[in-house]
């Protein structure tokens, strides 16, 4: 039925489908990355309620956490501690 609803909006008042696509695009736009993140959560929780004790991810961690996980990460000059040198 929306179909059919959207195809008449566009057939007989395009300017406002326009508009209202446009409005959906952004919402659309604004909104996903807000459900993925729920959806990550999500299945974290789950990993953790059925076993799976992994660390958890770099974004719930303490701000001193995530300081050492990139100092190990890197040497001190700014390169990846895997680098070759030469």
């Amino acid at each position: 039925m929306a179909v059919i609803g959207g195809l008449w909006t566009a057939l007989n008042y395009p300017t406002a489908f326009i508009l209202f696509l446009v409005l959906f695009l952004v919402f659309v736009i604004w909104l996903l990355p807000k459900i993925w993140r729920a959806v990550k959560r999500l299945f974290h929780r789950l990993g953790r309620f059925f076993g799976n004790d992994k660390e958890p991810p770099l974004e719930t961690r303490s701000p001193e956490e995530r300081a050492e996980t990139l100092k190990s990460l890197f040497m001190d000059d700014g390169r990846p501690a895997d680098s070759l040198k030469k």
